[in-house]
């Protein structure tokens, strides 16, 4: 896989926020959290920002 000239397009850092929340129900986790870029990581004329929702679940011991 080639990736020649990728790299060249994005900024080296993003600078953003998360918020999240998380519940326990005995053993179980359940969190929520989302990530909103605050800067553009791109270098291009067309302007991208991170925005990621993630979900997560575990077992506490």
């Amino acid at each position: 896989m080639r990736d020649e000239g990728f790299t060249d397009d994005l900024k080296r850092t993003d600078v953003g926020l998360v918020a999240g929340a998380g519940v326990t129900f005995s053993r179980l986790l359940v969190e929520a959290r989302y990530t909103a870029g605050l800067t553009e990581f791109s270098k291009g004329t067309t302007a991208y920002k991170h925005r990621v929702w993630s979900l997560m679940t575990g077992l506490h011991f």
